[in-house]
């Protein structure tokens, strides 16, 4: 989804993922390029965070989202790079991970 709210009143265990377009700013050392940031916020309820004892939901979401994203072209955005990821409590009862792509692109 694109809209940056978790919905922690709803009764339904559900993982969200929500993308967005965070800044967007001219490249001081280039003008002729731009720098946009896009955030990917990963976000589990606390108690389905563990899947068969060996692995965590919100580790493989973000495997997957990085095998998508990171070092892919995307048309009329550009090439998408991994910058870093942050852990993050949404709510007392969801929490996760919010991961930035950085793009470094023609003006």
């Amino acid at each position: 989804m694109i809209t940056p709210k978790i919905w922690d009143e709803s009764t339904e265990k559900t993982s969200y993922i929500v993308a967005l377009f965070n800044s967007f700013t001219v490249n001081l050392m280039n003008p002729d390029y731009k720098i946009d940031t896009i955030g990917i916020d990963v976000a589990c309820p606390y108690d389905e965070w563990v899947l068969s004892g060996h692995s965590l939901r919100p580790y493989l979401i973000m495997e997957e989202i990085d095998r998508m994203f990171n070092g892919a072209e995307m048309a009329g955005i550009g090439t998408l790079e991994f910058v870093r990821a942050d852990r993050n409590v949404f709510t007392s009862q969801i929490g996760g991970y919010t991961m930035q792509y950085k793009i470094n692109e023609f003006n």
